[in-house]
């Protein structure tokens, strides 16, 4: 039997793998660990994320949407 243990970090995933023990499903033995590091999603030179510029394009998109919805609920309620 095994017990995996998973550390999700900001930009890796560190891993490993025990051997558990039959009896007291205690951890014995380690048998394999590791990490994934993934490059920085930021820009360097004004640590800003890279994806800024489209998480605000989104919010206005959605903020319309969520105006019209509202609009239209109003609407139907009066009529």
């Amino acid at each position: 039997m095994f017990r995996w243990a998973f550390d999700l970090g900001e930009a890796s995933i560190g891993w490993a793998v025990f051997r558990l023990d039959p009896k007291s499903k205690e951890p014995s033995d380690l048998v394999d660990g590791g990490v994934r590091l993934f490059s920085n999603s930021r820009h360097p030179k004004t640590n800003q994320p890279l994806n800024a510029e489209r998480r605000q394009a989104r919010g206005m998109r959605r903020n319309s949407a969520r105006r019209l919805m509202r609009k239209r609920s109003v609407e139907a309620w009066l009529v």
